[in-house]
């Protein structure tokens, strides 16, 4: 898929493994360079809350374990290379990923905007999220001081 600016896209689906749910990793890349890549991971409320306490992210998990039965997402990153920042490829990312997410019958989206990702700070983060229509939730991280933020698709 070409993207605005000469850019392309490329969207792997990957299904549901034992206990990790199904996930999403969308590839921008400018000729034959990846320069950005967005992930996420869906699925019933029960798998997502068990693959995040696997992964140690327990205070999002018990939020999502009381979900009903529709599946949900997590955006677990967005990044792109320090030298194409500035050009709207940060939300070109994540619109496709919501994109694939809502075609999926994703409903609710959660995520936690680390600012130590890639050294953007916190709230260029949450202003970017909060463009979609994300909204804080609490905190959550090391310190209890990442947002974590929810979407109803």
């Amino acid at each position: 898929m070409k993207a605005k600016g000469g850019f392309s896209t490329h969207v792997e689906l990957r299904p549901a493994m034992l206990k990790h749910p199904a996930d999403i990793e969308i590839s921008l890349k400018d000729g034959k360079v990846q320069i950005g890549r967005a992930h996420a991971v869906y699925g019933v409320p029960k798998r997502v809350a068990s693959w995040l306490r696997s992964v140690h992210a327990d205070g999002l998990s018990e939020r999502i374990s009381g979900e009903d039965r529709s599946p949900v997402g997590i955006l677990e990153y967005v990044e792109v290379d320090q030298d194409y920042r500035g050009q709207g490829l940060g939300r070109r990312l994540v619109e496709e990923l919501l994109g694939v997410l809502d075609q999926k019958g994703v409903q609710v989206v959660y995520l936690q905007a680390s600012a130590d990702v890639g050294g953007i700070p916190e709230r260029a983060l949450v202003r970017l999220y909060e463009e979609f229509g994300f909204k804080e939730i609490g905190r959550t991280g090391d310190h209890a001081d990442d947002p974590v933020m929810i979407l109803e698709l």
